[in-house]
C-alpha cells in the first residue's frame, strides 16, 4: 500500500507524511506496523520459534528464570535462592558474579592477592580474562572479546555451577573439592560433563553412598525424554604441569592415550544395574587436524579391549579432549569428543551402513548423540537473559524484520507498506535479501547485516526470523552430506498425509512394494529413494 504525502505517517507521530518520513529527514528503516489480529495458528508458531531459539541458546535444561520487577531491577532464580541482576547487563557478567557468590568473596580475595604462577587455576583464568577484555574492543558499553581458552574455561565453569545449582541440588558438594588443588581436576571435569548432560535434557541424581564398601559412580543421570537411567563416571588423564599437577601426581608423557585403558578399567570396576556413560578426557594440547590423529587409535584401543574382556560388559564411552586451559590466551578449538559403543555393535563403529540404519541407530541412541552435541557445544553461554538476540537486547541494534508481519518502507515508491513473506542471508556478502509483498505485486529489498547481527543469525538461524526454518540441519545450517539431507527430508514427509506420500511414488516400478509398508518404514524408504536419485547411487535393499 503506497502512502499519500498528506497522509498521516505510518510510523505514528502524528505528523503528516510529507514532514515525516517522506521527507527524507528521518533514517530509511523499516518501522513495525502492528498486524491484524493473528490466528492461533500463526501465535503458536510464533511461540515455538521463541521457545527454539532460547534452547539453542540454553539447551534443554530448566530455563534461566529472570523477571524484570516495576521498579526495574532484574532479579534471577538459582534453584531456590533469588539474585538481584540489576546491575549486569548480560547473562555472563551474572555468571562471573555469581562465581565469587558461589566459591566466596574471601577465598577470591585470597588467591588474587598471590602471583599469578600461585593462583589457584579458577582465579588465574578470570585474571587473564580480565587483561583480555581491557584490550578488547566496545560496543554500545560492552566488551566484545575474541575466543580465548581462559574465557571458555572460566565462563565456562561459572555456567556448569549455575546449572548444577538451578536444576539439581548437586552443586555443594563440589565447592570443596573445587577449591582443593588436590582434588581440583576430577571436580572440574565432573562439573564440566554434568554441564552437558543438564544441557541435553538430564535429570542427575547422586548415587547411595551409604554403603561405603562398595564404589560408586560420580552420580546417575536419567533422561527426561527417554526415560533411560544412566550411571555416570568421569576421568582425567593427570599432566604434570596442568590443573595443579605435578611430576608425582602428574603424567610426564606426550602420549594422549596413555592412561585411556586403566581409566576405563576403572570406571567399569564400578558396580551398576543402569546403563553406563563413561567420560575420559586425554588432557592434551589440540592440534589443527580435524578430525584428531587420536580417535582412530583410541577406537580401535577400545575395540581391542572389549574383545579381551570376557564379561563383555556394555558402556558408552566419550573419549573428550577438553583443552581450554592448554591454550588460555589463544583461540585454538579447546574441544573434541569422540563416541564409542563399548560392545554395542551399532554405536560409533566406522564401515559401510545405509542411510536409513544410520537413521534408526540415531534414534536408538538419541541420549547418547545429544550429550555428544552439547559437549562439542560448549562454549555456548547464553548472553542474554530471555533468550533474545544480543545484537538486539545488548547492543542495540535494529532487529531482524520477522516473517509474517508488515512493516512501512520510507525509501521505496515515496514510501509504502509491505509484509514480508521470507528472507534469506548471504553469509559471505553479510546482506539479507528480503521479499516484501504489496497489495499486487512483491519485490525484493537488500539490507546489510552488521558482524554482531551475522553472529546472532549463525547461532539461530532457524528461528532468526521469527518462524522456525525447517530447512536444514538442527541448528539451521545447510546439509554437509548425504546424512544430514536424509533426516531433513525425513523429518520433512513426517508431516505429510500417508497418501500424499504414496501419491509421489505412483509410477515406480516397485510402486506396490511401497503400499505395503507402515507409515515410519513408508518414509524411511521413499526418501531413501529420492537420495539415491539425487546422487545417483543404488537405492538401499
Amino acid at each position: 500500500m503506497k502512502i499519500g504525502r498528506n497522509e498521516s505517517c505510518p510510523c505514528g507521530s502524528g505528523r503528516k507524511y510529507k514532514k515525516c518520513h517522506g521527507a527524507g529527514s528521518v533514517p530509511l528503516k523499516p518501522l513495525f506496523i502492528p498486524p491484524p489480529a493473528r490466528s492461533p495458528e500463526t501465535y503458536r508458531e510464533r511461540l515455538k520459534a521463541r521457545e527454539l531459539q532460547r534452547q539453542l541458546q540454553q539447551g534443554a535444561g530448566r530455563p534461566i528464570s529472570s523477571t524484570l520487577r516495576s521498579d526495574g531491577r532484574r532479579m534471577v532464580s538459582v534453584g531456590n535462592d533469588v539474585a538481584d541482576a540489576s546491575k549486569f547487563r548480560t547473562f555472563t557478567d551474572f555468571l562471573i558474579a555469581y562465581m565469587h557468590r558461589v566459591l566466596g568473596h574471601d577465598w577470591f580475595r585470597v588467591e588474587e592477592a598471590k602471583s599469578p604462577p600461585d593462583m589457584h587455576s579458577v582465579v588465574y583464568w578470570k585474571f587473564l580474562f580480565l587483561k583480555q577484555r581491557k584490550s578488547a574492543k566496545s560496543q554500545n558499553g560492552i566488551a566484545i572479546i575474541p575466543d580465548s581458552g581462559a574465557i571458555s574455561a572460566f565462563i565456562g565453569l561459572a555456567y556448569s555451577l549455575y546449572l548444577m545449582r538451578h536444576n539439581n541440588e548437586l552443586q555443594s558438594r563440589m565447592i570443596a573439592r573445587l577449591k582443593d588443588r588436590r582434588n581440583f581436576q576430577g571436580a572440574y571435569y565432573e562439573i564440566t560433563i554434568a554441564n552437558a548432560l543438564i544441557r541435553s535434557g538430564f535429570d542427575l541424581e547422586l548415587e547411595d553412598e551409604s554403603d561405603n564398601e562398595i564404589k560408586h559412580c560420580e552420580y546417575a543421570a536419567v533422561s527426561r525424554e527417554t526415560g533411560i537411567r544412566y550411571s555416570v563416571e568421569c576421568k582425567m588423564r593427570s599432566v604434570a604441569g596442568h590443573l595443579h599437577k605435578d611430576k608425582i601426581d602428574g603424567s610426564g608423557r606426550r602420549n594422549p592415550l596413555s592412561h585411556l585403558i586403566q581409566h576405563l578399567g576403572q570406571a567399569l570396576e564400578k558396580p551398576t544395574q543402569d546403563k553406563r556413560l563413561i567420560f575420559i578426557d586425554l588432557n592434551t594440547p589440540s592440534t589443527p587436524e580435524v578430525p584428531p590423529a587420536w580417535i582412530e587409535k583410541a577406537a580401535n584401543m577400545l575395540d581391542m579391549s572389549a574383545k579381551d574382556r570376557a564379561d563383555k560388559i556394555e558402556a558408552c564411552v566419550f573419549v573428550t579432549n577438553l583443552a581450554y586451559h592448554h591454550h588460555l590466551n589463544d583461540g585454538m578449538r579447546g574441544v573434541s569428543c569422540f563416541i564409542h559403543g563399548y560392545n554395542i555393535p551399532d554405536l560409533g563403529k566406522p564401515g559401510l551402513i545405509t542411510l536409513i540404519q544410520a537413521w534408526k541407530n540415531k534414534k536408538k541412541y538419541i541420549d547418547i548423540h545429544r550429550i555428544g552435541h552439547q559437549i562439542n557445544d560448549f562454549t555456548n553461554v547464553p548472553i542474554t537473559f530471555d533468550g533474545s538476540l544480543p545484537s538486539v537486547s545488548v547492543f542495540g541494534e535494529s532487529p531482524p524484520v520477522q516473517i509474517g508481519v508488515s512493516y512501512f518502507f520510507p525509501d521505496i515508491e515515496g514510501g509504502v507498506i509491505g509484509e514480508v513473506t521470507s528472507a534469506v542471508v548471504l553469509e559471505e556478502k553479510k546482506e539479507v535479501m528480503i521479499t516484501v509483498k504489496m497489495d499486487k505485486y512483491s519485490i525484493i529489498i537488500k539490507e546489510n547485516m552488521s558482524d554482531l547481527q551475522l553472529n546472532d543469525f549463525q547461532n539461530n538461524r532457524r528461528t532468526y526470523f521469527g518462524k522456525v526454518d525447517k530447512n536444514g540441519n538442527a541448528d539451521g545450517s545447510k546439509n554437509k552430506n548425504e546424512f544430514e539431507l536424509f533426516e531433513w527430508l525425513v523429518s520433512t514427509y513426517a508431516e505429510y498425509e500417508r497418501e500424499s506420500v504414496l501419491k509421489q511414488t505412483k509410477g515406480w516400478p516397485d510402486e506396490a512394494k511401497f503400499r505395503d509398508l507402515p507409515d515410519e518404514d513408508l518414509i524411511l524408504a521413499f526418501c531413501d529413494r529420492l537420495i539415491a536419485g539425487m546422487i545417483n547411487r543404488p537405492k538401499a535393499g
